[in-house]
């Protein structure tokens, strides 16, 4: 495989782990917005009269608990895909660095 190639590989790596960040963050944010709506339509059906009791059986809703969950596994997912786009970020530095280094000792001779 000539190096073409391979850095072509590379950068179809680096779009697909952008695509996936972008897909993380955007479905964590999305769960984040629908946590309040979700509360407030819990706490609406409440048979309770007191703020306190609706916000007892709302928390303690199944939906809102999985909700909860989900927002959980979204932020998980989120900062994986981020942390895999700057982990290849400060791959391809150093190889860049790597390749400078090269050239020089090239030059040098």
């Amino acid at each position: 495989m000539d190096a073409e190639s391979t850095i072509e590989k590379r950068f179809a790596e680096y779009e697909t782990l952008c695509e996936k960040a972008a897909e993380a963050i955007a479905e964590y944010e999305r769960l984040e917005l629908m946590r309040k709506p979700i509360l407030a339509a819990l706490m609406k059906g409440s048979s309770q009269n007191a703020i306190s009791g609706q916000q007892r059986d709302a928390y303690s809703d199944q939906k809102y608990i999985d909700h909860i969950q989900a927002m959980a596994n979204a932020r998980f997912e989120r900062e994986l895909a981020t942390g895999k786009k700057k982990l290849f970020e400060a791959r391809l530095e150093v190889w860049r660095t790597r390749r400078a280094d090269r050239r020089v000792e090239i030059q040098q001779r």
